[in-house]
């Protein structure tokens, strides 16, 4: 996804009536290890657990994978991503956090990921 189609989902989610607010346009290049990878049901893709050494800037989008360096995130895989990989893999992948003040999840962008 490119910084201007996540600037203009953001857009139309906020034009979208609710009582939440969604964060802010948001990018992330992380570097870490698979821990575990669980399959959705009814082939909704899958979540990745990825323990995060370092998240790096990207377009000069806020850096939300930033305060979890030393910790792990999870983060949504869509079903048509079909990438060779395994649990305990090191991974370098671009992600946005996606959500509200309710709560969220990482997302993978533009299928970037690979294996280091």
């Amino acid at each position: 996804m490119s910084r201007e189609q996540i600037w203009e989902e953001d857009e139309i989610m906020l034009q979208m009536p609710s009582a939440s607010i969604s964060v802010v346009p948001n990018a992330s290049q992380v570097r870490g290890t698979l821990k575990h990878i669980m399959p959705e049901g009814n082939g909704r893709g899958s979540t990745w657990e990825i323990a995060v050494d370092e998240a790096c800037d990207v377009d000069g989008l806020p850096n939300f994978a930033q305060a979890y360096v030393g910790t792990t995130i999870h983060t949504y895989i869509h079903p048509q991503l079909h990438f060779p990989i395994a649990e305990n893999d090191k991974v370098q992948a671009r992600v946005a956090f996606r959500g509200d003040e309710r709560g969220g999840c990482f997302v993978l962008i533009d299928d970037d990921v690979q294996r280091l």
